[in-house]
């Protein structure tokens, strides 16, 4: 497949707003496992520019600011429930709660934090256990509202 789109990637303190395409907040993440999740929105979004909002070092005091306006902004949020810290989890769930029009999305590869995961499936948030199964989910979803 032959990508013809623009993909920005905008760390703290900066903000950007994308032109055409999907704008992605992602909690908790290393830069490997960013790479994987863009992949799929690259698949997904072939023709449209792609904006990832992320820190590698994690939401901090320093950080908390912006990201509280990236998260106001965005089409999409996700969130490693293995890693996320405790500011990543407050802000995901007060977004989730909130921001009907935003979808907060939980991925935990490796399972490691399970009281998370079970608080996320009880209130009924998205949680994923593989990059590969949310593709499938989002790809499922956005065909569904094409149709």
């Amino acid at each position: 497949m032959e990508l013809d789109n623009s993909v920005y990637s905008v760390t703290p303190p900066s903000l950007y707003l994308n032109e055409n395409g999907p704008s992605i907040f992602l909690m908790g993440f290393s830069e490997h496992e960013i790479k994987q999740i863009s992949q799929v929105y690259d698949r997904m979004f072939p023709n449209n520019s792609i904006t990832y909002y992320y820190d590698t070092k994690g939401i901090n005091d320093v950080t908390v600011p912006w990201a509280r306006a990236v998260s106001g902004m965005v089409d999409f949020i996700i969130v490693n429930a293995d890693t996320c810290n405790i500011i990543e989890t407050f802000i995901a769930s007060t977004c989730a709660n909130t921001q009907t029009d935003v979808p907060v999305m939980w991925i935990a590869q490796n399972q490691t934090n399970n009281s998370l995961c079970k608080l996320i499936i009880n209130y009924g948030q998205k949680l994923f256990y593989s990059v590969d199964d949310m593709e499938d989910i989002i790809l499922n979803e956005l065909e569904n509202k094409n149709a």
